[in-house]
């Protein structure tokens, strides 16, 4: 009997401890941006039409409807125009937002302490205060969704249709793509939003659905332009030289990594003899290190080959090759190499867009 009684001591301890907070997986958070103009009057608009429509220098936006339910649904509508099955699956949450909306608002509402949002300066007339979270996996008896009653009710129609699509893209795009921040949904949410949709080719418009991928893709480029930069300059001091073999040799073997994840600081790394950047093994540690695991083109942009297809890929380039075994040191050779990965980031873009 003791023992029974230790045991449910430490399981209750557990259960205490384990419900005490909300869950870890807390997130999108929602935003509102209240300013006080020059009469004392507040205004209110959520995070993503405030912050977006400066970043874009867009003025004109809006949505037809005369109540949040019906522009919610022409934003949706509208999408459906260049991306019928993403545009599907924000009106799945959406019905359940719809649904559930009364017990979804909650009065005098506690917020967790969220952070999936890089912070920006606002001016002094205006404070951010939150409007809305979810929880990916509540706990019995919680809900998936918090909105504030007291923000809600200080928003207009159209603040609240944006603040409802604000957490069902979130939701969608943790589920499909593990967004790590609310970032892009700002951003994405204001665009379908905006009068930018009205006029935008489905080509145009996978520029904008596809933004963080593409910046992967320009990081890339930059970091690869750096790295021959570097390249150029090491050559030029002395040509002939083993030593310099040596060194363009080490900085030609980090173009893998250098493509399959560009923000992954190489220039701490260089010159520490232990690691083989063509490893596989050391490659695979970078790709699954949480820093990096979210600025990783492997599993986004080439996610048609593993990580050994995309390295045999890069290393069949005869330049590659050259460069590494020091056969054929020359800057045409070089500027070749360099041309030919960028045309390859190209193709993977452009392969990418015909699948999705």
């Amino acid at each position: 009997m003791k023992i029974r009684k230790i045991i449910f001591a430490v399981i209750l301890s557990f259960s205490f401890s384990a419900y005490a907070s909300l869950p870890t997986d807390v997130g999108g958070g929602g935003f509102v941006i209240k300013c006080t103009d020059e009469l004392g009057d507040d205004h209110y608009r959520t995070f993503d039409v405030w912050e977006q429509s400066k970043m874009l220098q867009v003025d004109s936006y809006g949505l037809k409807g005369k109540n949040w339910k019906e522009k919610v649904h022409f934003a949706l509508n509208r999408l459906k125009r260049v991306d019928y099955l993403f545009a599907l699956a924000i009106i799945d949450v959406i019905k359940d937002l719809e649904k559930n909306m009364g017990s979804y608002l909650v009065k005098n509402l506690t917020f967790p302490d969220i952070k999936d949002y890089t912070d920006i300066v606002i001016s002094k007339s205006c404070v951010k205060i939150p409007a809305a979270f979810q929880i990916n996996v509540p706990f019995n008896g919680q809900k998936k969704f918090y909105f504030s009653l007291d923000v809600w009710r200080n928003l207009d129609e159209f603040n609240k249709a944006s603040l409802v699509l604000h957490e069902a893209i979130y939701k969608v795009l943790k589920d499909i793509e593990d967004v790590p921040n609310s970032d892009f949904v700002r951003y994405f949410n204001f665009f379908i939003s905006s009068d930018l949709m009205e006029v935008v080719s489905r080509e145009e418009y996978f520029q904008y659905r596809y933004s963080r991928q593409l910046s992967l893709i320009k990081t890339a480029k930059l970091k690869l332009k750096s790295l021959k930069l570097v390249i150029l300059h090491v050559l030029s001091m002395n040509p002939e030289a083993e030593a310099t073999k040596n060194v363009v040799s080490r900085f030609v073997s980090w173009i893998p990594l250098a493509i399959m994840a560009p923000n992954y600081p190489v220039q701490g790394s260089l010159n520490i003899d232990t690691i083989d950047p063509l490893d596989l093994d050391y490659i695979t540690s970078v790709l699954q290190d949480e820093r990096v695991s979210f600025d990783s083109l492997i599993h986004i942009i080439l996610f048609r080959n593993s990580v050994t297809g995309t390295l045999d890929n890069i290393l069949n380039f005869v330049e590659m090759k050259e460069l590494l075994d020091g056969s054929n040191l020359t800057i045409e050779n070089i500027n070749n190499l360099f041309k030919n990965v960028d045309d390859y980031l190209d193709n993977e873009w452009k392969l990418f867009l015909e699948m999705v």
